[in-house]
């Protein structure tokens, strides 16, 4: 295990190829096998693994794994892998001795590759120092019920879940705790090698008095104290939990390595005492001590999510949060903070380390060499500004829909849509709630469900729910309608541009015979069914949302009829509208077990939660 600074985590995983991610403080090449379980026999070898160093001490290596000889990897079955690197002529297993990411009885991590989905895992919005809302409920981190479910079936290929699809807010980069980001700031200065520079809050004024160049050193900043430093009003960020916002491309990858338990990550957390003269003195010693609870006891399960991640493959796609809150609200503020050089350069930090530790493995096609290299240069640059820093923000600005898009080559395939990097200004003009997919962005989604075959079912990744609750929605409309502001009121629905999503599935010449919609971001979590119609086409629509894995529920209760999460209350109903019944509406921490039929369609969802005794509480809907 020496040297690993995150990982091993299974990304993605074909018939063809299976690519392993893994994070090392060294740069020594490394390689990996695939062996069959039962014999131990190697079936596959290393096949172009690449490295890349983003920092003195951080390199990112994406393991690719082909067959060994003309038959593909099977099916259905377990199949075990190693990591190796060349020492001496001989090669030098990284995992063999590593006990934390096996589980019992079993020589190596393992997973499996299903011919057709069975059972996969799904969730949300994780932030480590959020409280429990009840005690009764505690406040245990949800994605690590996961690992109980494969601890329970690893040795069943056909009980185990087969993937984990992890559908955003991965971290929280706005709302981060002092004792978190005090640790996130020596570790990402460790693994860059220098403490990063940021840029000035906006640009050189063209006027005759110029605008004062007021670079900072990130690492100098005190803790609870960086709001100002990412002001509205100079750079456009709206979050308003921004005390502690991450800024450097180095704390935005430490968080990632923390957060997915790596044990060269492991979070050092101090106490008050030995960092009060970090802190801001108008900041409260009670809630760092608060936080720092929390953090701890979500650090205690750490453990096994890295376990969890060695096991089972897994997809991600990102949210607002993973960037900051309100991330390309809309054009307006996607032009102010571009316009701000620091605005600008923490949004491609937080890109640039989304693609190193999320985007990646889910199709490593998507990034070409120019991609990785002007990445890379940057980074190694150690320069704030000048050619390979504009580069760099150009770069990760770009609006490609088949960047961070992907889609997973399963039965039934899965089509994860980034909805945050290609928006289009709404009906009611730039300030306003915007359409989550632009023209081009749809076009892709018709070309990969063009794919499915005739009479297929088909599932769609979106962060948020495409079918949402009725109340929500409405109160949003109505208070934009009277000017309150987007961000306000979190107004990022599909509720704008749901009539070109509905056109773009239902113009199909061959729709998926039904749509499995999985979603987070919403801090609840419910169940419904709806219909994408059109063109003399009706495309039912089973929406599934997890959220949050570990984070607060919206204090929000509705004399209506529709039902919803009362002031953190656990609540189990049914909403009552014309987009059809059965809404299971909940707000408890949870993990969501999907199954399906032998025809590749979604039964419905269970939801998963671990509770202090260590029982388990389940909601379930079936379809």
């Amino acid at each position: 295990m020496s040297g690993i600074l995150c990982g091993p985590i299974v990304r993605r995983t074909t018939p063809s190829e299976v690519c392993i991610w893994i994070a090392t403080e060294d740069g020594e090449q490394l390689g990996g096998e695939i062996r069959d379980r039962a014999t131990q026999a190697v079936v596959g070898i290393d096949h172009g693994t690449r490295k890349v160093k983003l920092g003195d001490n951080f390199f990112v290596h994406l393991i690719r794994v082909r067959p060994q000889g003309t038959q593909p990897f099977a099916q259905d079955t377990i199949l075990c892998y190693d990591i190796y690197r060349e020492q001496n002529g001989s090669r030098q297993s990284l995992l063999a001795d590593d006990a934390e990411i096996r589980y019992a009885g079993e020589p190596l991590p393992g997973f499996v590759i299903p011919s057709k989905l069975r059972t996969i895992l799904h969730g949300s919005c994780r932030k480590p120092h959020a409280p429990a809302v009840k005690s009764a409920w505690g406040a245990a981190d949800q994605l690590s019920v996961g690992d109980d479910l494969l601890a329970d079936s690893f040795a069943d290929a056909g009980k185990r879940p087969s993937l984990l699809l992890m559908t955003g807010d991965q971290i929280y980069a706005d709302d981060v705790g002092g004792p978190l980001l005090d640790h996130l700031i020596r570790l990402g200065g460790h693994l860059t090698g220098w403490n990063e520079i940021v840029p000035r809050r906006r640009p050189p004024s063209t006027g005759p008095v110029p605008t004062p160049d007021d670079h900072l050193c990130a690492a100098d900043i005190q803790l609870y104290r960086r709001g100002p430093v990412l002001s509205d009003e100079w750079t456009g960020f709206t979050s308003t939990e921004k005390a502690n916002h991450l800024l450097t491309f180095g704390e935005y990858a430490a968080m990632y390595l923390t957060v997915w338990g790596g044990p060269g990550a492991k979070p050092q957390l101090r106490d008050w005492a030995a960092v009060q003269g970090r802190i801001n003195p108008s900041a409260s010693r009670n809630e760092y001590e608060r936080e720092l609870n929390q953090l701890r006891e979500f650090c205690a399960g750490l453990g096994k999510v890295r376990r969890l991640l060695a096991n089972i493959t897994v997809h991600m796609i990102f949210d607002d949060h993973d960037v900051t809150d309100d991330w390309n609200l809309n054009p307006d503020w996607e032009d102010k903070v571009n316009a701000s050089p620091r605005g600008r350069r923490t949004v491609a930090n937080a890109l640039a380390a989304c693609w190193a530790c999320q985007s990646w493995g889910n199709n490593p096609e998507a990034f070409g060499d120019a991609f990785i290299r002007t990445l890379a240069d940057h980074l190694a640059s150690r320069a704030y500004e000048g050619t390979a820093a504009d580069a760099f923000d150009a770069m990760l600005w770009e609006k490609k829909p088949d960047r961070w898009a992907f889609t997973i080559d399963t039965e039934p395939p899965i089509v994860a849509l980034d909805t945050r990097t290609c928006r289009q200004t709404g009906s009611h003009g730039p300030a306003k709630a915007v359409k989550l997919m632009n023209p081009a962005a749809l076009a892709w989604l018709q070309g990969e469900l063009n794919r499915v075959a005739a009479g297929s079912h088909a599932c769609l990744v979106s962060a948020t729910p495409a079918f949402g609750l009725k109340a929500i929605e409405g109160m949003q409309a109505f208070f934009t309608a009277i000017g309150i502001s987007p961000a306000s009121l979190d107004n990022e629905s599909w509720a704008e541009g749901f009539p070109e999503l509905q056109q773009a599935i239902a113009s199909l010449a061959n729709p998926p015979a039904s749509i499995a919609i999985l979603s987070g971001d919403v801090h609840y979590s419910f169940t419904r069914k709806g219909s994408f119609n059109g063109n003399g086409k009706s495309v039912a629509a089973l929406q599934l949302t997890s959220s949050p894995l570990h984070n607060e529920p919206p204090a929000l209760s509705f004399s209506s009829n529709d039902v919803l999460v009362q002031h953190g209350g656990f609540i189990a109903s049914v909403e009552k509208d014309n987009m059809g019944k059965g809404t299971v509406v909940t707000a408890i921490n949870n993990l969501a077990r999907i199954d399906f039929d032998d025809h590749g369609k979604a039964k419905g969802e269970v939801l998963l939660s671990r509770l202090p005794d260590g029982s388990q509480n389940r909601v379930t809907y079936n379809d």
